[in-house]
């Protein structure tokens, strides 16, 4: 019996490892990491050609389209490799996520609402966007022009993104040290997996959501699926180990 026991004790445990491993499949939590920066969303302008920004007047009228040879939108994931972005931003958008990866640098969160904090959103996007050209950012420097992007994040209709760039941000001489602030910007979920943003510089852009485990598709509850797939299969040994049990009894009582 104490041997019965003791193998019965066994297929519990074991089934009972299985929990982590399912909880761990089912969290998605993003972070500050080396990955591509989101797609935009281009825009045909006038003449069907795609831009892939526009610069807007204060009444949100747009005013001139930017294209891709003159806005550059660089992602963490290419900051040492990437040859279009400018050297200088390509120092600060380093410094800055080594700073926030680090846990040295944090978004004020609290400036949007006192409900979000660093302790329940998370980062799950960090690029650069610097402009090429002469032209836009003279433009983009007067008074009521605004950049507007449309990034594709996949993201579910009602979710939140909150949107902040690091504005003034500067190395000293020795680039040991950033100066800077994040700001928060306007941004619309468009309920269709797009955000737009309305940028009043370029700078490094950060995409911030709630930390938390993101639910899979369903097509009906099965809220309940792992625990009942545990279950079942904890009872199927015990009763597979209880039926060799007794056959090896019978077998040495003959």
């Amino acid at each position: 019996m104490k041997r019965l026991i003791a193998i019965i004790a066994a297929c519990v445990v074991l089934a009972s490892l299985c929990v982590p491993v399912l909880a761990a499949e089912a969290e998605f939590v993003p972070s500050v990491t080396y990955k591509p920066a989101p797609d935009v969303v281009p825009v045909p302008d006038p003449d069907g050609k795609q831009a892939i920004g526009t610069l807007c007047d204060e009444d949100g009228q747009i005013i001139d389209y930017v294209y891709e040879d003159c806005l550059v939108i660089t992602p963490i994931a290419e900051v040492d490799t990437s040859t279009r972005i400018p050297e200088i931003a390509r120092e600060i958008l380093r410094e800055v996520y080594s700073q926030l990866k680090s846990g040295v640098m944090e978004l004020p969160y609290s400036k949007i609402d006192k409900k979000y904090n660093t302790g329940n959103m998370v980062v799950r996007d960090l690029f650069d966007v610097s402009f090429l050209c002469e032209e836009h950012p003279k433009m983009l420097a007067e008074e009521g022009v605004t950049l507007k992007l449309t990034f594709d994040l996949g993201v579910a209709e009602g979710e939140t993104v909150v949107v902040m760039v690091y504005m003034g941000g500067m190395l000293s001489r020795a680039r040991s040290s950033i100066s800077g602030e994040w700001v928060p910007v306007e941004a619309v979920n468009n309920g269709d997996g797009t955000v737009t943003c309305v940028f009043e510089d370029v700078c490094p852009v950060a995409f911030s959501v709630p930390t938390g485990v993101t639910p899979p598709e369903k097509t009906g509850d099965v809220s309940g699926l792992p625990w009942a797939l545990i279950a079942l299969g904890a009872l199927a040994a015990i009763v597979v180990v209880t039926v060799i049990y007794r056959a090896d009894q019978k077998k040495h009582a003959a």
